[in-house]
């Protein structure tokens, strides 16, 4: 936000000054902040007041005007504050996005927000815009809305945002909608609209790896935090959206999910490696939704030519969560294989705690009990006790809570750490 605030060269020129000047020292904030102050001549007492200072972060809500008469659109802001709470200085980034999906000439811009209320304006424009990209690569921290982006101008940002945090959140937005549709109203069919942006953004060619992974990856987290401790609401609701994608474009999928796999070589980058395998796990999980014996043959497959520990992780988690009759054998196969290294032996605990069957408490009981499991060795007892404990499918239940309030009691005196993870589910 600083750097935004004051453009990237005084910023530049301001971290140049500090580490000259404190080399081999001690500086406190305020000395920090002189640095950027002395380079720029602005004042950042405010900022620094309001965002080192004051709880709480920035809530921001728009609305875009156009006026066709005078060629030019107007975005009203406004900062929901407190009674007696000063506005945060906030650093907004906008640009004008045209039909072709490209930004308007001489559009792109930051506009600081440091009042409660404040406009700006763009004027002189030679066409409308489709819409305002705005808060562009989270210019600042704090929630935002768009009061006038409707499921058109959503549908529009997803498809056409040359920002890529931005099309991601528009296409969030727009699946919050379905999540929202399908707790408040359960049984209303999946939008047709929905799942044609879903396939258009699953069949871009041209969309980076791990940008095709964020927007594909279908969660439980809402949106608005009211019904964000409606957990078995929002496992259906994520089940529900799975199941249409994974039924309406399962051959799609089959083939995607093939192709991946062949597309992962051994001499990428890691980068790319990386972002491949976020992307191929995504598709994992939307193929596995079917759950049929052909479904189960491909993942098999896959897991016999896997390559990495990431591949085989993903895989077994899915073989794991199927209706597959090996699934308990093939678990016993990985604990063998894994047992005698500490990083395998973790994530077939990992693939153990997530899975979703009703015996889970039944397996994590067994391996508690193993000889080689130790309740005081970090890594292997957060890969089982702290794994369960985000498995919101099983732990939202009777049986569940059960066990997580009789394990948090019994580890709080062992391992007083594990304990505070594995209780976070209920701190919502």
């Amino acid at each position: 936000m600083l750097r935004l605030m004051l453009g990237s060269n005084a910023f530049g020129a301001g971290t140049r000054l500090y580490f000259s000047r404190y080399r081999n020292a001690n500086a406190n904030t305020d000395q920090f902040f002189e640095c950027f102050e002395e380079v720029s001549g602005i004042s950042l007492a405010t900022f620094k007041k309001k965002w080192m200072e004051q709880p709480g972060y920035a809530r921001v809500t728009a609305r875009t005007q156009y006026d066709a008469a005078t060629q030019s659109l107007t975005v009203p802001l406004r900062q929901d504050l407190k009674d007696g709470e000063e506005p945060f200085p906030v650093p907004v980034s906008a640009a004008l996005v045209n039909a072709q999906g490209r930004d308007m000439h001489g559009t792109c811009k930051i506009h600081l927000l440091s009042e409660r209320e404040q406009s700006f304006t763009f004027s002189g424009l030679l066409e409308e815009p489709a819409f305002v990209s705005l808060k562009r690569n989270a210019s600042f921290y704090g929630t935002f809305d768009d009061a006038t982006a409707d499921e058109t101008f959503l549908q529009s940002q997803t498809l056409r945002d040359l920002n890529a945090f931005n099309r991601v959140e528009a296409f969030r937005k727009l699946t919050h909608r379905e999540r929202f549709t399908q707790i408040t109203a359960p049984g209303t069919p999946v939008s047709n609209s929905w799942l044609h942006v879903y396939r258009t953004i699953f069949h871009g060619a041209i969309l980076p790896w791990a940008l095709k992974a964020a927007m594909l990856r279908i969660d439980e987290q809402p949106l608005d935090r009211r019904y964000a401790a409606w957990f078995p609401e929002l496992v259906r609701a994520r089940e529900i959206l799975m199941q249409a994608v994974s039924s309406r474009f399962h051959e799609d999928l089959a083939h995607a999910v093939h192709e991946l796999r062949h597309a992962m070589k051994p001499e990428d980058a890691l980068q790319v490696g990386i972002q491949k395998g976020e992307l191929y796990g995504v598709l994992v999980d939307l193929l596995a939704v079917a759950d049929t014996p052909a479904v189960h043959e491909i993942l098999l497959d896959h897991l016999d030519h896997a390559r990495t520990a990431t591949e085989r992780f993903r895989l077994l988690i899915a073989l794991n969560r199927s209706s597959w009759k090996g699934r308990l054998e093939l678990l016993e196969q990985t604990y063998r294989q894994g047992y005698g290294d500490v990083t395998g032996y973790a994530n077939y605990l990992k693939v153990v705690a997530l899975g979703t069957h009703p015996d889970l408490w039944h397996l994590v009981e067994k391996e508690k009990k193993r000889p080689g499991f130790d309740t005081a060795h970090l890594s292997v007892s957060r890969a089982l006790l702290v794994a369960v404990a985000t498995n919101t499918k099983r732990v939202w239940t009777e049986e569940g809570i059960d066990w997580i309030r009789r394990h948090v009691v019994d580890m709080a005196s062992m391992n007083a750490n594990i304990a505070a993870e594995s209780s976070t589910p209920f701190n919502t």
